[in-house]
């Protein structure tokens, strides 16, 4: 393996770095070499121009887009490459920027067609045996004096996918660019970029990035510089499995391991995971996504933490702690999207409390399309809580909507996409809430980030949805405000509705009656769900504050009594033996006594 070091002519900022990277869902041909499926790839180009045009407008806050990445396989042959370029060529887009990305299978032929630009640096095409093709990522830098210039770097080892295949083997590179700009205050900035599989694969018994670190180190310890810092590793990735142990494993022992290869200082490192995406459109996906930045162990003072669109605390949404003590900033994201962000390099961060900063700011995601209409991208910066919610909601996993042997299946099923529509377009702030006051916090007192939620949260958002879509398949149900789940109608009447679930009904009673403010002369539905989903047999208590001798139950003739009670075990139990809305509506009127 070569290592080529390219001193650039770029200036970069020694306090914030804008960046923007496309997130797109790579659809390729089932045999090599893998080009983009015919039919998608006129879509993916005006992605593309999308992505320019967006780092274009540098919305993020800097004054330019200084990095714009696409990742493995993003770039459906020659001739988007040939728009990038003019693209970039032209005078709307800024000097002093890089562009990098991976273009999808190109024969032999192909690649030299790129050598033959005399701008255009590449390893000699005829070197290639006949018959193979090549996964080459490509790095564009629009220098300070606007000369464009491009090196191409072909993937080094093939992953499992390249080499299973049944005609023409792919080749593989032997050389690695080490790019050398300039922070505006002088420092020297050095950076490179891998190709997903070649961060983890095996050279000489030891992993790619390693190896390469290893070249590196060699060529500079016996110089008279042999100590050099080497700040930003950029891997574009088509990755199934991103969180896989070996990925994670090699960006830990990357900062970790100081001791191997001793002449590259990377204490204030950063490695840029740019992946493909897990779905054509936003949502929670099973494989892909989990674009991130990586860094060493205390590099940035985070705390429990848990800004717009990325998550600093990751183990729950990773599922593994294969990071280490490493720290991480990951765009939770997975689906079709373009990330724009502020980067804010550690070397320049002062190191006592003047300098506690997040390591990204102003993190915004823009649809991948420009028609498409989702709160998860929505050209702004998007809260965790509705990432969340949303994600749930396309679940459709509350316990009445699976169930279509009922009778009113159809009833709640519209009620719910009225319901679940709604809750979709309100803002960060309520959607946590409307989370946080489902949990009886006489039992767990503690407040947890979005990004630790799980099943008791889950099933709380499962009990609140369906309560609410039993209820307003009979009445008119909108969503609440800062202090409930919902507000429904009978006849002149409007009641408010929480849902509440703890490890006892009481509990959840005593809870509300403590911090619900109330609102005057509205009544309050009340519904709790224990832990074992019993239903709430003392119900004789006429309202959550007092029981009189006489055990009149609560009526709403009396609006000193303004707390209705019942379970959630009550109303799922009369939705599933009601025969009709008519049967449903009266039941639902006794047990509330409304």
């Amino acid at each position: 393996m070569n290592i080529k070091e390219i001193p650039i002519n770029i200036i970069l900022p020694d306090n914030e770095i804008g960046m923007v990277f496309m997130q797109p869902y790579v659809e390729l041909s089932s045999s090599e070499p893998y080009h983009w499926q015919p039919d998608k790839k006129s879509k993916q180009i005006e992605r593309i121009i999308r992505t320019l045009e967006i780092a274009k407008k540098a919305e993020h806050g800097c004054p330019k887009t200084h990095f714009t990445i696409f990742p493995e396989y993003s770039i459906p042959g020659l001739d988007v490459v040939q728009n990038i370029q003019n693209f970039l060529l032209d005078n709307s887009w800024q000097n002093g920027t890089i562009v990098i990305g991976g273009v999808d299978g190109l024969t032999k032929n192909e690649y030299a067609t790129l050598c033959n630009n005399e701008d255009t640096i590449g390893i000699d095409p005829t070197t290639i045996p006949d018959g193979q093709w090549i996964n080459c990522g490509m790095l564009w830098a629009k220098q300070e004096d606007g000369a464009l210039k491009c090196w191409l770097q072909p993937k080094l080892s093939a992953a499992w996918p390249e080499q299973n295949i049944s005609y023409n083997k792919m080749f593989t590179g032997d050389m690695i660019y080490l790019f050398s700009a300039k922070f505006s205050n002088g420092i020297v900035c050095r950076f490179l970029f891998l190709i997903c599989f070649d961060w983890i694969a095996q050279f000489d018994q030891k992993s790619g990035i390693d190896y390469v670190l290893n070249k590196i180190n060699d060529s500079w310890i016996n110089t008279e510089f042999n100590r050099r810092e080497l700040h930003m590793f950029f891997v574009i990735q088509c990755n199934e499995k991103p969180n896989h142990i070996s990925f994670l494993e090699n960006a830990r022992n990357l900062f970790s391991n100081t001791s191997n290869n001793p002449a590259i200082i990377r204490e204030n490192g950063t490695i840029f995971f740019a992946n493909t995406a897990g779905n054509n459109k936003p949502g929670k996906c099973e494989n892909h996504g989990n674009s991130s930045l990586v860094f060493p162990n205390n590099a940035y003072p985070i705390d429990n933490a848990c800004p717009p669109t990325f998550a600093l605390t990751t183990k729950k949404i990773r599922d593994t702690d294969s990071l280490g003590n490493c720290q991480d900033a990951l765009f939770r994201e997975a689906g079709a999207c373009i990330h724009s962000f502020k980067f804010i390099p550690r070397i320049f961060l002062n190191r006592d409390p003047s300098g506690r900063k997040q390591p990204i700011e102003t993190a915004i995601v823009y649809p991948i399309d420009n028609n498409h209409d989702d709160p998860r991208v929505s050209g702004k910066p998007v809260p965790a809580s509705i990432k969340w919610i949303n994600d749930k909601l396309d679940e459709k996993s509350c316990f009445l909507c699976n169930q279509d042997e009922y009778l009113l299946y159809n009833n709640i099923d519209q009620t719910y996409e009225s319901i679940s529509k709604e809750i979709r377009n309100k803002d960060g702030k309520f959607l946590t809430n409307f989370i946080s006051r489902s949990i009886c916090k006489e039992d767990d007192p503690k407040e947890k980030i979005v990004d630790v939620w799980d099943e008791q949260e889950e099933l709380s958002l499962k009990t609140i949805i369906d309560s609410l879509c039993i209820i307003g398949a009979c009445f008119p149900v909108d969503i609440g405000n800062n202090h409930t789940h919902g507000t429904m109608k009978n006849n002149n009447n409007v009641f408010d509705i929480i849902v509440i679930s703890g490890n006892k009904h009481d509990n959840c009673i005593q809870y509300i009656k403590k911090h619900y403010p109330g609102s005057g002369q509205r009544f309050l539905v009340l519904i709790t769900r224990d832990q074992n989903n019993d239903i709430y047999v003392s119900r004789t208590v006429k309202s959550i504050y007092d029981v009189d001798d006489n055990n009149k139950d609560t009526n709403i003739t009396n609006p000193q009594n303004n707390y209705l009670h019942c379970s959630y075990h009550e109303l799922r139990d009369q939705y599933i033996k009601a025969q009709d809305i008519n049967e449903l509506s009266n039941e639902l009127k006794g047990i509330l006594k409304i």
